[in-house]
This record gives C-alpha cells, structure tokens and sequence, in this order.
C-alpha cells in the first residue's frame, strides 16, 4: 500500500514538473515559407488559445532547428508530415485574387490568366505555382506591381490577398476580380510527441471559432494593413 503511494506521489509529480516545464519553454512553429504574408495573424490566433490551454508558443523561420509543428499548413499535408497530427479548426483561408485597374474590371479569365500580361511579386510562390508556363512579370513588391497595373504595363496583378491589402491603398482605381483564382484553408499541426496537448488546443480553437474570436483577430489584422 506504501509503494503503491509513493509510485502514485511520483507519477502526480511528473505530471506537474511536465506541465510545468511546457508552460515555462515555448513550443516552437515553424512559419509557413510559401504563405509569409499570413504567419502574423495565424501566430496571434495560436497564441491566444495555446494560452488559454497554459502554454506559449514562438513562431520560427528557421530550418535547421527541432521544432514541435507547422503554425499554418494546409488540409493534405498529413500525407506530407506523418509525424504531425492536425487540429481540425480552421486558423486561415489563404485568398489569390486577380487585380486589375477598374476600368478593365470585365477582364475575362475564367478560362485562366492566358492572354492577360500578369504581374507577380518576386518570392511569392504560391502566386508563381500559378503562372507555370505563362509569362509574368515580376515585381520587387506588391506596390511595384501594382504601379505597373496603374501604368497599363500589365492588365493583372496575380496575389494574396492580404499582401495586397496595404499596396493597393496606394494606388487608386484597383479592384479584385471575382472569383477568388484560388482559395486554400489553412490549418495548424503538432508533432506527435506533444499529442497530450492536443485535445486543450482542439478545445480552446473550437471555443475561440463559436465566439467568433479567430475571425475577430483575423478582420483586426487586416484593418491594419488597410491602414498602413
């Protein structure tokens, strides 16, 4: 009965020394390389609810370093990171629109962009996946591009919608073109050695989603880039 006690004591124990080391060193994220523009915001929706389940989270850029999961991927990447379990709320949904001046707004590509002179931001690759086997343009930045839509260089600047939102405040006359060219829905994924987390983390997104709280942060976000 003694032992049984003090196996009972120590296991107790453990469980409070680990809780209590994950909460006072962050779990590491790698930031998504292809979806740059959207890391802030996914970052700012993790961290509130890892909070809310007694945790810190650090978002990371680097390669070369153990990290415990993907801030943002998108759905079929378990086929891609078998070692990493997905929690089934959506963070973000990456829009690619087609911009162009307003007075082009009947600019046709349902059939694809072929015909239309199309400018991408250089290092944009999930704007590039889609010009394979187009000619594009390719500007330094967004606002680049979209002096060249202003100057009739081009007729439409292919991009992610919150990259563009900033840049376009620049330049008078540009709308998006409907429907989005591409929609893809991003979700957050933990390594498998931390399984016991997610359960709390599945738990306080879902909380967060029925309180409207993740689209909150989200519209917050983007009302700054307006605003920049």
């Amino acid at each position: 009965m003694h032992g049984f006690r003090i196996k009972s004591l120590l296991t107790f124990l453990m469980i409070f020394v680990c809780h209590g080391a994950c909460a006072a060193f962050p779990l590491v994220f790698k930031q998504s390389a292809e979806h740059q523009e959207y890391n802030p915001v996914a970052a700012q929706i993790l961290a509130k609810a890892y909070q809310q389940a007694g945790y810190r989270i650090k978002p990371s850029k680097k390669e070369n370093i153990s990290h415990d999961g993907f801030l943002i991927s998108q759905r079929d990447a378990r086929k891609e990171y078998g070692d990493y379990i997905r929690i089934p709320v959506a963070i973000v949904k990456v829009r690619l629109l087609a911009y162009t001046q307003q007075r082009n707004e009947g600019t046709r590509y349902e059939y694809g962009l072929l015909g239309n002179r199309v400018a991408v931001v250089k290092g944009s690759r999930f704007a590039e996946r889609y010009m394979e086997g187009l000619v594009s343009h390719q500007s330094d930045s967004a606002e680049g591009a979209f002096n060249r839509l202003r100057k009739n260089r081009v007729d439409i600047v292919l991009i992610p919608e919150l990259e563009a939102m900033s840049a376009r405040n620049k330049v008078k006359g540009v709308v998006a073109l409907s429907p989005a060219v591409k929609e893809v829905t991003m979700y957050h994924y933990v390594h498998k050695k931390h399984k016991h987390i997610v359960p709390k983390i599945k738990r306080a997104l879902a909380k967060m989603e029925r309180k409207d709280q993740i689209s909150g942060i989200q519209r917050s976000y983007q009302q700054v880039l307006k605003s920049s």
